[in-house]
């Protein structure tokens, strides 16, 4: 395999695994506190309403990767990604506990139908003898961009702050998003 397919494949696997990565930890790190603090739901609740949601995450694991034998690992986790995205802002923007839990489920279980048929598809495209190498280095490879891109991006996109009296960085938080009036003449 010539170093230019195997560099292709290890920036796919990367990509997947941030995305999985990302994904993952980034809905589920904070989901109880965010059923408690959103919905006013109790902790023992929100903890019981996390556990189905993993419990799901069994049920779809299953089901994504009997599919993407199917029909294929790519047409598989494309669907995949179609749900986890359409179900994700539905239950962001969800006003109620019952929408939340329906759509948040189908999140969080998706969630692990990506991961079961990602690590499958980010293995297969290395021949035998460097396949544990590529999957290890696409692995690694995302965990490293998962933890570093969203630091980096944060810094990006955030103000400066060097030289700046915290008086003045406040003002600007406070007022930043405003439409300035219209003077009348």
């Amino acid at each position: 395999m010539a170093p230019a397919g195997r560099r292709r494949r290890l920036i796919s696997g990367w990509l997947i695994y941030t995305a999985n990565a990302v994904g993952y930890w980034g809905v589920t790190v904070f989901l109880t506190t965010y059923i408690v603090k959103r919905f006013h739901a109790s902790w023992i609740d929100a903890i019981r309403y996390a556990l189905v949601f993993f419990l799901l995450q069994v049920v779809f694991v299953y089901l994504g990767t009997a599919l993407a034998d199917w029909v294929g690992r790519r047409p598989s986790a494309i669907l995949a990604g179609v749900i986890e995205f359409v179900s994700t802002i539905l239950a962001a923007t969800s006003h109620s506990l019952d929408r939340y839990l329906f759509f948040g489920a189908i999140a969080i279980a998706t969630l692990s139908w990506l991961w079961g048929v990602g690590d499958t598809y980010i293995s297969e495209p290395f021949p035998t003898v460097l396949r544990g190498k590529g999957f290890g280095i696409a692995v690694g490879g995302g965990r490293v961009v998962s933890i570093a891109a969203p630091a980096v991006v944060g810094y990006v996109i955030g103000p400066e702050t060097k030289g700046k009296e915290l008086e003045d960085l406040a003002d600007e938080a406070l007022t930043e998003d405003l439409v300035p009036l219209k003077s009348k003449k």
